[in-house]
């Protein structure tokens, strides 16, 4: 009996040297993964961030009165929202007929279609001064029905 101890005597210690081996490795990828999951969580926010921040330049220019029929005149602004800063620029297009309809009061007769379009673009910043971690553009096309001239 002795003999045969002494054959499995370090059969043991290999088994599980090669078990912590696994379990380390696995460990170790469980861990980056985690660790990528959260990085493209991170960035999905600040995108995020940036489409939010240039959603409130459209509404910014929407809310700005002066609409302006002129093609050489543009509107534009811009402003910080806390989460990154935007710019906006609205322009006018062109006049299209509004389709005949029967009633007396709204009539394709007397008003047209004003098409405008408006594009705002957005930064998202860590600080003021440093480079943005991420951008954003939205164009949109706004009509407008107003009385022929």
């Amino acid at each position: 009996m002795t003999a045969r101890r002494q054959k499995q005597a370090g059969m043991a210690l290999i088994i599980t040297l090669i078990f912590l081996a696994v379990m380390t490795t696995a460990g170790i990828t469980m861990l980056t993964s985690t660790r990528i999951g959260e990085d493209i969580a991170g960035n999905f926010q600040e995108i995020n961030r940036a489409f939010q921040t240039a959603e409130t330049g459209v509404v910014a220019s929407l809310g700005n009165e002066g609409w302006n029929a002129d093609p050489t005149v543009s509107t534009t602004g811009s402003g910080d929202t806390g989460l990154g800063y935007y710019a906006y620029d609205r322009r006018f297009n062109d006049f299209f007929p509004l389709k005949r309809r029967k009633s007396q009061v709204f009539s394709a007769i007397h008003f047209q279609r004003a098409q405008f379009s408006i594009e705002s673009n957005a930064e998202v910043r860590p600080a003021e001064d440093a480079d943005p971690i991420a951008r954003s553009s939205i164009g949109e096309g706004v009509y407008l029905v107003v009385p022929k001239l």
